[in-house]
């Protein structure tokens, strides 16, 4: 396991981004759905640009999500204002959002297109991860790692 800079923390086969305190504050919607989570002066954004999976532990219910259906999106418009624990970023091209709910949204990697992306307020000193498609895996930017 290797620690990046305090933020992202590398395992077997997937990246780990822990929080303490980290809140989703907004969303984004066109023909993707974007998160915003925030703590303080540090945001990350987590925008999804194709079908995906949310599970509300709160309300038991399972929902499938497509960003450009404005209807499916209503559902997920529930983690406004939870907590999010931690992202787990596969090295397959997957994503798991947790939330300390234990609610969590799923994203598939995509055969054709870029499924998801994660990026901060922080500019070039910050964090880009993309899930790249045809089972490429990742491509991670860090102040410490220019292109992984």
């Amino acid at each position: 396991m290797n620690n990046h800079n305090g933020s992202i923390v590398e395992h077997d086969n997937y990246w780990e981004l822990s929080f303490k305190e980290k809140t989703v504050t907004g969303f984004f919607i066109d023909y993707s759905f974007a998160l915003n989570i925030y703590h303080k002066i540090q945001s990350v954004y987590v925008t999804i640009h194709s079908q995906f999976n949310y599970y509300d532990n709160e309300l038991g219910t399972d929902n499938t999500i497509d960003p450009s259906n404005l209807t499916s999106i209503l559902p997920v418009l529930n983690t406004f204002r939870k907590d999010v624990e931690k992202i787990l970023m596969y090295k397959n091209g997957d994503l798991c959002v947790q939330f300390t709910d234990e609610s969590t949204i799923i994203v598939k990697a995509d055969e054709e297109y870029e499924a998801w992306k994660i990026s901060d307020n922080q500019g070039s000193e910050g964090i880009l991860v993309l899930s790249l498609p045809n089972d490429e895996g990742l491509e991670l930017y860090y102040p410490d790692n220019n292109n992984s």
